[in-house]
């Protein structure tokens, strides 16, 4: 077993312990639809009065990698493999949160990226004591339903007008968050996340987040050889309504991610992996690290009814084998 798979188990034996002694801590390109199915055109929602609000997560400290090597990720280079913060702050007590944009950043506001060492492998948003939508009972979800998450491509969402995540009051929210760094030097740096949020009365309709892993419920980690290789998922939706938003992430090598309705044949979404298009995404040995996803947003992307067996596919495709990788949607569904 891995480093990073041993570190997950224990973290996990970590929270299960801390849920049930009720302890916190505290840490001080949005692409077209993909084929969305036919229905009839919904009236365009009222705009509504919204405000941001930066949020900084850390500090963390990532001491210096001796060996600066690209594939010691999983080793050395990695200094917080699924670590485990209980009773973040929040953006807001009662509000909508209606967009979410991840940075990470050194202590002076700057942008930290691979081109001088660090990198946000993943951070994962979870809404504390909430059971996950599609892996209830299964023990990474012990943290609570998974509701955003990102890579070191920092994708966001700015959500549809007339939709919202609701954060309501006394709500806690934990985060797993993996770092590391190529550099020989210590870095400072910290997880930054500026909320988009509107009024809790503003008559928003609330989403449902819910997460597709190509990895499956009990772990998400997996290893995929040189080539191409595609893995895939299955999930019978426990239930029905709009989807409105979803996205992809992959690791170094990863091609795409999509989420199809195997039930219909229909595809809903086909995230797609970019790599080096800025120079702060080219590491500093010259690989070119991932650099956004595409994303699927509508009103709506597809509807999902309840039995519909939906499928993720992550496709890597590499010239070297990869361990440890992963191929995740984060959707976000209005119930009906």
């Amino acid at each position: 077993m891995s480093l990073r798979r041993l570190s997950f188990v224990a973290a996990v034996m970590l929270v299960a312990a801390s849920l049930s002694t009720g302890t916190a801590g505290a840490v001080g390109k949005a692409a077209a639809p993909q084929a969305p199915q036919a229905a009839p055109a919904a009236a365009p929602a009222a705009a509504v009065p919204t405000t941001t609000k930066v949020v900084r997560y850390g500090p963390f400290t990532l001491p210096g990698n001796p060996t600066g090597t690209h594939e010691e990720r999983g080793l050395l280079a990695e200094i917080a493999a699924n670590e485990f913060a209980f009773d973040i702050p929040r953006p807001c007590d009662d509000c909508f949160i209606t967009g979410i944009q991840p940075d990470f950043t050194y202590p002076d506001g700057t942008n930290a990226n691979v081109d001088t060492g660090p990198m946000m492998h993943h951070i994962v948003l979870n809404h504390a004591l909430k059971l996950d939508v599609t892996c209830a009972f299964w023990p990474q979800t012990l943290v609570g339903k998974r509701i955003f998450a990102s890579g070191n491509e920092r994708t966001g969402r700015t959500l549809p007008a007339g939709y919202g995540y609701r954060v309501n009051k006394g709500d806690r929210w934990n985060m797993i968050y993996d770092l590391m760094t190529m550099s020989p030097d210590e870095k400072t740096v910290y997880i930054e996340i500026t909320y988009t949020i509107a009024d809790s009365n503003s008559g928003l309709k609330p989403l449902t987040p819910f997460w597709m892993d190509a990895g499956g419920c009990l772990l998400p980690y997996y290893d995929v050889p040189a080539g191409e290789n595609v893995k895939t998922w299955d999930w019978t939706s426990s239930i029905s309504g709009k989807l409105i938003a979803i996205g992809g992430h992959v690791h170094h090598g990863g091609h795409s991610v999509k989420l199809t309705n195997a039930t219909t044949g229909q595809l809903y979404c086909d995230s797609v992996a970019r790599s080096g298009e800025t120079p702060e995404f080219i590491d500093m040995h010259g690989n070119k690290e991932i650099s956004s996803m595409t994303t699927c947003l509508g009103d709506p992307v597809a509807t999902i009814n309840k039995g519909d067996r939906l499928r993720i596919s992550a496709k890597y495709v590499s010239d070297h084998g990869h361990k440890n990788v992963m191929g995740i949607m984060i959707g976000w569904l209005a119930e009906e």
